[in-house]
């Protein structure tokens, strides 16, 4: 049956503990605000390394009396209410002293020190005092913590002396870094405020408690549920339409251009392009008084001009991409960009996004979108009066980056720099590996996919992935016109290596790779995720430079 202990005792050792807990868990807290920097002082990390010995038992322990007065009835089921609202407390608390002790950038020697301390620790709840154990029942919660601690003591140390012997003997300096690093989302759970009202609420419970009471026991366990699923579905509702509002109010600003840098030094006008097929996308061309032949700049003659190519299910204006061809245009360039099919202001009528464009037309779009490159370029050179042939860039992001490095774009010498952010190396590779082999839900979504494709288009899951795997760099390259400048000498690739769309190794390596370039042609962030968050400047000061010096 595990521990059994008197309502007053627990009650005084949680308060305690969150008393002393709060003072480590705050101090924590500080670090989630700058979550770059870590922290070097010995007795703060030797006081990290005491609270993770001694918070894991106690959060461990707090999730044992959960489970046994909810679902064994140490304490019985006669008065439900009585301990419900104390239990819920618990449990929050017990689930922040374990994420705080052991998932917070949590590396393998912790871990397994994890692993070991809840083995020992249901060793001696479980097996060693219900079987006639030596512990007095009064003392049996300070010995379980202190042997559950004395046995992470022990890991930790011998894990740390082993790692650093391995070292030694393979003279490395690799030290045990975090697998991930979750401060930022746990960091209000974590602060000083939240810390300081459980406490109160365990005050209140361990007060009301004497009078035979609970912070629950005033309603009935009916009436509990109903509030419990009314908030739960209110909480949900208010999120979604929270969600909702947002997004529509987002897409109105950026359909009215509300995030536009307003100056009579910028212009933007705007053009149609007209592809082979007759199908009629939305152009936009980007010039400032610095643009060459402006009265304000240093080229009076056509000067460098730059292709944009945005993201599958962006535009070319919207909230990631304007303020960077707004940037290009003050920085001296005349900036061609269009939307492409299904996408932004060149949908008709009927068109909702891209994503219904490939369930409507398969791999054809991807096509479409590669081959449409080529008519843009051709659009922007025709563009004399502005656009020195000579001094031609290509610069894309996501499927844009894809596009930049496509037979379009980089089998044409007239090219003279390709910059491409988060490109796809292998789009089919992309697809079988990172939605119809990833998660349940997008394994669900490409296998509805598949079946509208195969029904509407006749289109076989491996032709659509085979005719994917056609149109990418990684089959480009193999086809490359053997006059082409040194891909070292034109193209640059940057890329995040937490992004979660267009994986790190499975693209930017190998584009690397095909692609022979030297580490000065690459930009790599560690943090930034696919939109290159919070990179964006030095990310746009390194595309400057190198159109500045290539162009």
């Amino acid at each position: 049956m595990g521990l059994f202990f008197a309502t007053h005792i627990f009650c005084y050792i949680l308060a305690l503990v969150m008393m002393i807990g709060i003072l480590f868990i705050s101090g924590w807290a500080e670090k989630a605000n700058r979550p770059s920097e870590k922290y070097t002082c010995i007795i703060v990390v030797g006081l990290r390394a005491f609270s993770f010995l001694f918070l894991v038992p106690l959060g461990l322990f707090f999730w044992d009396m959960i489970v046994k007065e909810l679902f064994v009835g140490v304490f019985g089921y006669g008065n439900v209410m009585h301990w419900l609202g104390g239990l819920i407390v618990i449990g929050i608390i017990g689930t922040e002293f374990i994420m705080a002790a052991a998932f917070v950038a949590p590396t393998r020697k912790g871990l397994i020190t994890l692993i070991v301390m809840i083995v020992v620790f249901v060793y001696f709840v479980e097996i060693y005092i219900p079987n006639g154990g030596q512990f007095t029942e009064r003392a049996s919660v300070l010995y379980v913590i202190l042997y559950v601690a004395a046995a992470g003591f022990i890991c930790q140390v011998s894990l740390a002396t082993f790692h650093g012997i391995m070292l030694r003997v393979r003279h490395s300096e690799k030290r045990d870094t975090p697998f991930w690093d979750i401060s930022k989302p746990f960091k209000r759970v974590f602060s000083l405020k939240m810390n300081i009202l459980l406490w109160a609420l365990v005050l209140v419970e361990f007060m009301l408690s004497f009078e035979g009471f609970g912070l629950l026991s005033y309603i009935s366990i009916d009436m509990f549920l109903g509030l419990l699923a009314g908030a739960a579905g209110g909480i949900v509702v208010f999120s979604r339409v929270k969600f909702l509002r947002f997004r529509k109010n987002l897409l109105i600003d950026e359909w009215n251009g509300k995030h536009f840098s307003r100056t009579d030094k910028l212009v933007r006008s705007e053009e149609k392009l007209v592809m082979p097929d007759g199908v009629e996308l939305q152009g936009f061309i980007y010039k400032s008084m610095l643009s060459p032949g402006e009265k304000e700049s240093r080229e009076k003659e056509p000067g460098p001009a730059i292709l944009f190519l945005h993201g599958f299910g962006g535009f070319a204006q919207d909230i990631n991409f304007e303020p960077m061809l707004a940037s290009f245009a003050m920085a001296g360039y005349t900036i061609f960009a269009y939307d492409y099919r299904w996408s932004g202001h060149s949908k008709e009528k009927g068109q909702n996004g891209p994503i219904q464009g490939v369930m409507e037309e398969g791999t054809r779009l991807f096509e479409h979108m590669v081959d449409d490159a080529k008519t843009a370029l051709e659009w922007m050179l025709s563009h004399k009066d502005v656009v020195d042939p000579a001094r031609v860039a290509a610069v894309g992001f996501s499927m844009g980056g894809l596009i930049a490095l496509s037979r379009s774009i980089y089998n044409d010498p007239r090219v003279k720099v390709i910059v491409a952010g988060c490109a796809l190396h292998d789009l089919g590779e992309n697809m079988d590996k990172r939605i119809m082999h990833g998660p349940w839900w997008l394994r669900f979504f490409a296998g509805y996919m598949a079946m509208k494709m195969k029904r509407k288009l006749k289109m076989t899951r491996q032709e659509f992935l085979a005719r994917a795997t056609a149109l990418s760099p990684a089959a480009t390259m193999t086809a490359a016109p053997r006059d082409l400048p040194p891909s070292n000498q034109r193209v640059f690739l940057a890329h995040t290596k937490n992004d979660s769309f267009v994986d790190f190794q499975l693209n930017f390596v190998k584009n690397k790779e095909m692609l022979g370039l030297p580490d000065a042609n690459c930009l790599v962030f560690e943090t930034g995720d696919h939109p290159f968050k919070n990179d964006e400047l030095v990310l746009g000061s390194w595309v400057f430079y190198q159109l500045h010096h290539h162009l």
